[in-house]
């Protein structure tokens, strides 16, 4: 029973590991692309059309809109713009005849689409992110599994240290928390990228029992011959595969399993 509590304990840990590297890996992406001002143009040029009839290129067009309304820099904005008396002025200043009345409810939705149409593009990043990593970098958690459960000594560590080192960086986490609305500095990117490939390489050199073994040169000779070989690369895919479901779950779930289990450990329990 207490081999079955550390290998879930250490398999908890390894996985939520990797779901703080892809949560790392998302953010830098999404502060490279912008997603959160690419959906605040979109509803706020929807909003536009709403209330004055015009298309966004129609009113760029007309002579007496104001040069700045041309040249809005959208990844300087954040939700804060999306206030009644900020957008009532706003399309004013677009078109003399925006219908700005009932202004409040139409900018709750149009909030709310910002922060789901934000949210949703977030998961799917996730999900494609992970998945890309643990498939390009062959991390299996069958093998993963297998090795907690087979290995006392892998086993002790992964529950115990790696466990409590896994724990710490999800809270460190948690605690910096990040705005959608601000866009960081480069400094502060180069910082993160900088986080994010220590960490990579922390991860592979901590989990290498569980990564890597179908790019090996030696893999055909793991899988003993060609009939098994097709059989070797199935089940490292779905290894893959699955790993990469289960990070999609997210970081904060398998910190509260963590926790769970910790509590479980005779260590723990008679602290």
């Amino acid at each position: 029973m207490l081999s079955l509590i550390e290998t879930l304990t250490g398999f908890a840990a390894i996985m939520l590991m990797l779901s703080l590297l892809v949560k790392t890996l998302t953010s830098v992406v999404k502060n490279q692309a912008d997603y959160y001002s690419d959906n605040l143009k979109h509803e706020v040029q929807r909003l536009a059309l709403e209330t004055t009839g015009k298309t966004w290129d129609a009113l760029m067009q007309n002579p007496n809109t104001p040069d700045w309304a041309r040249n809005i820099h959208w990844e300087r904005l954040g939700g804060e713009i999306l206030t009644p008396a900020y957008m009532g002025w706003f399309l004013k200043q677009l078109d003399q005849n925006a219908r700005v009345f009932d202004l409040d409810t139409r900018l709750k939705i149009h909030v709310a689409n910002v922060n789901y149409a934000f949210q949703l593009r977030m998961k799917n990043l996730a999900l494609a992110l992970g998945l890309g990593l643990c498939l390009f970098g062959n991390i299996n958690a069958f093998t993963i599994w297998k090795s907690l459960y087979t290995d006392q000594q892998l086993r002790a560590t992964f529950s115990g240290p790696y466990a409590d080192k896994a724990a710490t960086l999800a809270n460190a986490q948690a605690t910096q928390g990040t705005d959608p609305n601000k866009k960081p500095t480069q400094d502060e990117l180069d910082s993160q990228i900088k986080s994010l490939q220590k960490n990579m390489r922390s991860f592979l050199t901590d989990v290498s029992f569980g990564v890597g073994r179908i790019w090996r040169t030696n893999a055909q000779n793991e899988a003993g011959n060609e009939k098994h070989s097709a059989e070797f690369f199935l089940y490292e895919f779905l290894g893959s595969l699955l790993t990469g479901i289960l990070i999609s779950i997210g970081a904060p779930y398998w910190h509260d399993i963590l926790q769970a289990l910790a509590a479980l450990r005779p260590d723990k329990a008679n602290a």
